[in-house]
C-alpha cells in the first residue's frame, strides 16, 4: 500500500491508484511512475520518494509504502553514539527566515543591526504554553503521552532534487544531513526551564565550517563587525551578524544533524522523564529552519536581560524553541525562568514583552565553545556576557577574541508553544503573521 504526506500525516492512495505505483516499483525500484490525479499529472520518484506534480516541481510531497519500515525515532542507550535517523525528509511549513520589520530577520531588540538573518540570541526550548512555569520539557497534555507519530504538522513545499539546494523560505528536513560526532559524552543539565548540553562532540570542524561559508565575510579580529555603527574603542564593544557568502537564497543547515543527533542522544539520558524526552525526540525530528548566517561577539560584550516576542518583532513565522551553539570564546547567561509580571504588547507595537525582575531568582549558565543550550525565547528571560577566555585553544586561534552563535530554528508547527496568533495558509500551506505584511 502506498500513501502520501498530506498535512503532516500520511494518507493512503485510493487502491487503483497504489496498485499501479506497485506495480511500476516492482518493475523499476528506481524509476519514476506517471499519474494522472483530479486532473493534475504527477510523477513518482521512486529513488527520492517523493510526488511531483509534473507542471509545477516546486510541488513535492513525501510518499512511503508500506512494504519499507519507516526509521523510528530510536531513543539511544546513554553513552552511545547517536546517529541520525534515516527517513525521508518531512514536508514542512514553507517559512522564510524570521525578520522583524523587513526580511532579514531582526529582533525588536538589537535594530540597530541593519541585516540580521537571525533574531538576537536566536534561543529556545523546554516548556510548552501547556506547560506549568517550571517544567522544562512539557509537552501540551494532550500530546505529552502520544508516540512522536502522533505528531501532527502542516505539508509544505519542498525543494525537488539535492538537499542542499533550495531558497532560504524552506525548512531542512531530517535526512537533509547525517552527523558524524561522538555523542558518547554528552552531558545535560537543567535550569529551571533550560537545558544545556556539554560534551556535544561538535567544535573546531564544525567552527571551521562556518568560517568556510562566511568567507571574506568574516571581519578580522581587529575589523568592525557589521550590524552597528563602529565604536571608538572597537574591541570588547561589538556584536553583529556574518552573513554567508554566495547565493543568498543557499538552503544552509549548519549545525542541524548535529542537533538533531545531541537532542536524539538527550532524550535517551532523560527517558526516566517522559515529558521530557519526548519534546527532546519532538524537536529532534522535527524540520528546521535554513540560514543566511551567524551572529559574531567581541569579548566583553553584554546583551541584556530580555524576553522576546517573535509573533510582535518577525515577519515570518518560527517555533520559540531554538537550540544555540556557542563557539568561540565563553558565555555567561543570564536566566530567569518564567518571570513575574510580564506584558505582552499588541503586535503592531513591534516591541519584545516586559517583566519583573527577580535577582534572586536569576540563574547563571557558563558555555564553553562546543555547549549548546536549549531555551524558549518567549518564556525565559536571558541575556549573555561574552568572556575573554576561550577554552580551547584551537578555537582560539580560529576565531581569536571573539564568540560566535549558530542558530538552529525549528520550524513552527501546531504543537509549538507560541502557535496562539499565526494562521495556518491552507492554499500555501504555511503559517502566517496576520500582523505583519507578506
Amino acid at each position: 500500500m502506498w500513501s502520501v504526506k498530506l498535512a503532516g500525516a500520511f494518507s493512503a492512495y485510493d487502491r487503483d491508484v497504489s496498485a499501479k505505483i506497485e506495480e511500476s516499483f516492482q518493475e523499476d525500484s528506481s524509476g519514476e511512475c506517471r499519474l494522472v490525479l483530479r486532473g493534475n499529472d504527477y510523477t513518482i520518484d521512486f529513488a527520492a520518494m517523493k510526488q511531483r506534480q509534473t507542471s509545477d516541481s516546486s510541488k513535492v510531497r513525501v510518499v512511503k509504502r508500506s512494504a519499507t519500515p519507516r526509521t523510528a525515532a530510536l531513543v539511544p542507550a546513554p553513552g552511545a553514539p547517536v546517529p541520525v535517523p534515516a527517513t525521508a525528509p518531512a514536508p514542512a511549513p514553507d517559512v522564510p527566515t524570521p525578520a522583524a520589520k523587513t526580511e532579514d530577520g531582526r529582533c525588536c531588540n538589537e535594530r540597530e543591526s541593519r541585516k540580521r538573518p537571525i533574531a538576537v540570541e536566536d534561543l529556545a526550548a523546554s516548556s510548552s504554553a501547556a506547560a506549568p512555569p517550571r517544567a522544562p520539557a512539557a509537552a501540551p497534555a494532550a500530546t505529552t503521552a502520544a508516540p512522536p507519530a502522533a505528531r501532527r504538522q502542516p505539508a509544505g513545499k519542498r525543494p525537488y532534487g539535492p538537499s542542499f539546494l533550495g531558497s532560504t523560505d524552506r525548512s531542512a528536513g531530517p535526512a537533509d544531513a547525517r552527523s558524524t560526532i561522538d555523542t558518547s559524552r554528552l552531558s545535560v543539565e537543567t535550569a529551571d526551564d533550560v537545558f544545556v548540553f556539554r560534551g556535544t562532540g561538535v567544535g573546531n570542524e564544525a567552527l571551521r565550517q562556518v568560517i568556510q561559508l562566511a568567507g571574506n565575510n568574516l571581519p578580522a579580529p581587529d575589523e568592525h563587525i557589521p550590524g552597528r555603527a563602529p565604536s571608538q574603542a572597537l574591541q570588547g564593544h561589538q556584536r553583529g551578524v556574518v552573513r554567508f557568502k554566495g547565493d543568498p537564497n543557499r538552503l544552509n543547515t549548519v549545525l542541524h544533524a548535529e542537533t538533531r543527533a545531541v537532542l536524539h542522544a538527550a532524550a535517551g539520558l532523560a527517558a526516566s522523564d517522559a515529558a521530557r524526552a519526548f519534546e527532546l525526540r519532538t524537536l529532534a525530528e522535527q524540520d528546521y529552519k535554513s540560514q543566511t548566517g551567524a551572529l559574531l561577539y567581541d569579548a566583553g560584550v553584554k546583551l541584556t536581560m530580555h524576553l522576546d516576542d517573535i509573533l510582535a518583532c518577525n515577519s515570518k513565522a518560527m517555533d520559540a524553541r531554538n537550540m544555540l551553539w556557542n563557539l568561540g570564546n565563553d558565555a555567561t547567561f543570564e536566566l530567569l525562568s518564567a518571570p513575574a509580571g510580564v506584558t505582552r504588547f499588541p503586535p503592531q507595537a513591534q516591541r519584545t514583552q516586559g517583566f519583573q525582575r527577580d535577582a534572586a531568582r536569576v540563574k547563571k549558565v557558563l558555555l564553553r565553545h562546543g555547549d549548546a543550550i536549549l531555551i524558549n525565547i518567549e518564556q525565559v528571560a536571558h541575556g549573555v556576557q561574552v568572556e575573554q577566555s576561550c577554552a580551547d585553544a584551537d578555537a582560539a586561534r580560529l576565531l581569536p577574541g571573539r564568540r560566535m552563535c549558530v542558530s538552529v530554528r525549528p520550524v513552527l508547527t501546531a504543537e509549538s508553544p507560541n502557535v496562539a496568533g499565526y494562521v495556518f495558509d491552507h492554499n500555501d500551506q504555511r503559517w502566517e503573521n496576520p500582523h505583519r505584511n507578506k
